[in-house]
């Protein structure tokens, strides 16, 4: 048996720094048109929800992934760099007031999570289901929850 093991580890590394780096970028298209916070905000999720649903297997492979042992802290630290432009935005948002003063970990975690639940509901719903407003009634849960309204 290899040092790795069975599982290639550097591949399984390079493969979710690539997916989360496309992810990334998916989640970012189009927020600088924006001009409030909560439209960015929702811009963000929306895109990170369609890009679930747009690409089902990199999203499941995100999904188990992101909190298995055979991720490096490295990888990690590295696949954080690409999501600065969110801590900033969660940064901003509480400096405005705009959300409450939690973690910006934590509303980042949050935010991730309840795009998780929103696109597993989606894949595993009946097609006639608006997925539109599954994706807006999921943003309102989460947006009500940051901004206390």
């Amino acid at each position: 048996m290899s040092e790795e093991g069975v599982f290639p580890l550097r591949e399984i590394n390079s493969l979710y720094f690539e997916v989360k780096g496309k992810l990334s970028r998916s989640m970012g298209n189009g927020i600088e048109i924006e001009s409030s916070f909560q439209d960015k905000l929702k811009r963000l999720w929306s895109n990170l929800i369609k890009w679930g649903i747009d690409n089902q297997e990199e999203f499941l492979f995100v999904d188990q992934f992101c909190s298995s042992p055979y991720i490096t802290k490295f990888t990690r630290e590295e696949v954080m760099k690409e999501y600065v432009f969110l801590r900033n935005l969660v940064n901003e948002g509480i400096k405005t007031g705009e959300i409450k003063d939690f973690s910006p970990e934590l509303t980042i975690s949050m935010f991730y999570q309840g795009s998780r639940a929103v696109v597993n509901l989606i894949l595993n719903s009946d097609p006639s289901q608006d997925k539109n407003e599954l994706i807006e009634d999921g943003f309102q849960i989460i947006w009500r929850g940051l901004a206390g309204k």
